[in-house]
């Protein structure tokens, strides 16, 4: 789980605007928590290739700035050949361009 996502789940599971009620933020780090405490947890970080594959997703796509995330979860995911999980369709884009794998646990 890379440290975008675990923040991402943190701040949108503890907004008011998405869950009423919002999760406190600490029981939403406590969480974290348990799943970063099992054996298998792993937080991929950018290897020295990083800097060269986000500029290939650059290059390859006409990002907006609501992009620069994905992107940057998609380039993680290559240069570590992880395959990126998400019901979010927008993945796909880089999946087509053959710059990753990605998975939608919801066409399952």
């Amino acid at each position: 789980m890379p440290w975008h996502t675990i923040l991402g789940f943190v701040r949108i599971t503890s907004n008011a605007k998405v869950f009423d009620p919002p999760v406190p933020v600490r029981q939403a780090w406590d969480r974290v928590t348990e799943w970063l405490d099992q054996p298998a947890a792993w937080i991929p970080a950018p290897t020295d290739v990083h800097q060269q594959r986000f500029g290939e997703f650059v290059d390859e796509f006409t990002l907006t700035s609501a992009l620069v995330p994905d992107a940057h979860l998609a380039a993680l995911a290559a240069e570590h050949g992880l395959v990126v999980v998400s019901a979010y369709q927008g993945f796909a884009r880089f999946a087509e361009a053959g710059l990753v794998r990605w998975l939608d646990p919801m066409s399952t």
